[in-house]
């Protein structure tokens, strides 16, 4: 348990060495408007694991790989159809570059865009929420230290104002807050857009959140993370009228595998992330994922010119694999 004695001030650094490998357990909950199958009010919950192993160092840079190695998402208690080959696709194995602080100077991330776009899930910024959590002070610091850094999050800064509560010889907690404006247009479908052509709704979003990080001083690695964000989003339509509000509550933790942290060290450890979903509320998730994902399926899959009975056929076959893929134990 880490203990409040005074110690010198101290040097955080990242420590991935070219023979370290580590997993991280990421669980994420998104409780609120979720802007996917046509837009709903619920909540999603996604697990997955990240295999993170050091690479090469030069010239003070330090290099890392993650590649997710398990995944699983559900809203409202109904599994969504999408596995760990098909998320990989969004989320695929990558290499950055960084300074000992956690500054990435380059990744091999794609740019492409989840189908299911949320807060914080950002391919780029993947390692930025696992295991390179924070852009370290570059100076020695002890309880009581301060700093600030931005970073680049879906297009838009994100602010961190970072602050250590607690240091021994073995472990650092950070305290840290986050802001971050964006403004964009959506379509019809709620993706985000920059054709005018298309575009339904202008949006405002403004995100902030609180966090602790707890990260061992010896290893130079992230052994847990707690962040609670909270996003308010104004949509106006395009055409003219009523302006809308959308809440987004996200919760995310991180767990270096084997380690157990003291939750006396994190606030809302014990209690964040655990919204409780009844049977009436996975009924109904069940039956807008089912429903959402024909209509979907169908939209894409038939030609309008097909006949009634082939239609139906058709829309039977879809509906049969879906519920097959959801409830598979």
């Amino acid at each position: 348990m880490i203990t409040t004695a005074v110690v010198a001030a101290t040097l955080l650094t990242y420590g991935w060495q070219p023979e370290m490998k580590h997993d991280y357990k990421l669980v994420a909950q998104f409780d609120g408007f979720i802007p996917i199958l046509g837009g709903n009010e619920g909540v999603v919950d996604t697990e997955m694991t990240v295999a993170v192993s050091g690479g090469s160092q030069a010239a003070g840079l330090r290099s890392a790989t993650s590649e997710l190695t398990a995944f699983s998402i559900s809203f409202n208690g109904a599994k969504l159809p999408l596995g760990l080959e098909s998320t990989q696709e969004f989320f695929p194995k990558t290499t950055v570059q960084f300074k000992n602080s956690g500054l990435i100077t380059k990744t091999d991330a794609p740019d492409v865009k989840p189908p299911v776009r949320l807060p914080g899930l950002d391919v780029k910024r993947f390692p930025d929420i696992t295991y390179l959590p924070l852009v370290l002070n570059e100076a020695a610091v002890e309880v009581g230290s301060k700093w600030t850094f931005e970073k680049e999050f879906d297009g838009a800064p994100l602010k961190y104002d970072c602050e250590v509560t607690r240091l021994n010889e073995s472990q650092a907690v950070i305290a840290v807050k986050v802001r971050q404006i964006q403004s964009f247009m959506e379509n019809a479908a709620l993706e985000v857009t920059n054709q005018e052509s298309s575009a339904q709704s202008r949006v405002t979003m403004e995100l902030t959140g609180t966090g602790t990080i707890v990260f061992d001083v010896k290893k130079g690695l992230a052994q847990y993370v707690l962040m609670q964000n909270s996003a308010v989003s104004k949509v106006t339509p395009i055409a003219g009228g009523e302006t809308k509000e959308r809440n987004l509550k996200t919760t995310f933790k991180v767990t270096l595998a084997g380690v157990t942290v003291d939750p006396n060290l994190v606030p809302n450890a014990r209690t964040a992330g655990t919204s409780q979903v009844g049977w009436l509320q996975r009924m109904s998730g069940t039956t807008v994922v089912a429903v959402r994902w024909v209509e979907t399926q169908i939209a894409r899959r038939l030609p309008a010119t097909l006949d009634a009975q082939s239609a139906w056929n058709s829309v039977f076959r879809l509906a049969t694999r879906f519920w097959n893929s959801i409830a598979k134990p």
